[in-house]
């Protein structure tokens, strides 16, 4: 069997251990994370104590690592949440209806504005919901 590590690539921290022939990670985004297996332990595996991936050992953190720790799991969470946020624009088909919808319902304002004659936001969000209803934005 085999000791494995899920560590995090900013900044380090070990978030995760197990013992078995393969890791049970097999979904984890790459992108800001790693798998280490059979790493060199000398404070050995005990993660009650905060660990950090310092190639080629696990070993325990330092004060100042662990502080560390909490600003790149937002940092991290930021970044995640963006990428979703992008995805979710362009492959949700109901939120892009909604976009599209809005989008030219934007550009009409601006339309408008230029001319003099804005409307309010009632009246944007029913033009909104007209053009979601009419079906061009299927």
């Amino acid at each position: 069997m085999a000791q494995h590590f899920l560590y995090r690539i900013n900044g380090s921290g070990v978030i995760g251990s197990s013992v078995s022939n393969t890791h049970p990670w097999q979904e984890i985004d790459t992108t800001y994370f790693q798998v280490v297996t059979d790493p060199n332990t000398p404070d050995g595996v005990d993660l009650s104590v905060p660990k950090i991936y310092d190639a080629p050992d696990v070993r325990n953190a330092t004060a100042p690592e662990i502080s560390g720790f909490s600003t790149a799991a937002t940092e991290d969470q930021t970044l995640i949440d963006r990428e979703t946020a992008k995805s979710f624009l362009t492959t949700n088909p109901i939120q892009k209806k909604i976009l599209s919808a809005m989008f030219k319902e934007i550009i009409t304002e601006i339309d408008n504005r230029i001319l003099l004659s804005p409307r309010t936001l009632g009246a944007i969000q029913s033009d909104i919901f007209d053009r979601i209803d009419s079906g061009s934005e299927d």
